[in-house]
């Protein structure tokens, strides 16, 4: 009996403590833990607190040490993230500014060129494309949110993000 209770409390130890959350902010949030224990991250024990602020010229911002992380979201921002086609982009800024509270990760900005080749009816076209290699790029630019929001490298940035190398 003892040892399970050592087990659950271990297991209770590995979820950072929710301090305030912002209601509709829970949900992102909820899936960013989901996701790290997807992948097998153990996040620290902190406490969280994310909410909707005024802010000049950022999206968001973390102020973080070893016991708190403190996520501000430009409220400026919250009726165009959240609608429509667009509602992913929140979760976006959301899961960079946690890899800043709660993975410790620092800002990225890594561009990678990709060159597609597709015919059309003049032969064939080629268009070259640069995207960021990792979601802790500052700040993450409308290619992160266009690859995210259609599914297209959201897996890839969720590794990244979490240090998978697979």
């Amino acid at each position: 009996m003892r040892f399970i209770g050592i087990l659950i409390l271990s297991f209770i130890s590995c979820i950072p403590q929710e301090t305030f959350i912002e209601p509709e902010l829970k949900p992102y949030y909820h899936q960013f833990l989901a996701d790290s224990e997807r992948f097998g991250v153990t996040l620290p024990d902190k406490g969280v607190r994310m909410y909707y602020e005024q802010l000049d010229g950022v999206m968001g911002t973390t102020i973080h040490s070893k016991k708190n992380c403190t996520i501000k979201i430009d409220s400026d921002l919250k009726q165009y993230l959240t609608e429509g086609k667009y509602n992913l982009g929140l979760e976006v800024i959301i899961f960079h500014e946690l890899g800043h509270g709660l993975l410790n990760r620092e800002h990225n900005t890594i561009y990678i060129d990709t060159i597609y080749t597709y015919f059309n009816k003049k032969g064939i076209a080629r268009i070259i494309s640069s995207y960021e290699t990792s979601i802790m790029t500052s700040p993450p630019s409308s290619g992160i949110y266009f690859f995210w929001t259609n599914g297209l490298l959201r897996e890839y940035y969720l590794k990244e993000l979490f240090g998978i190398k697979k």
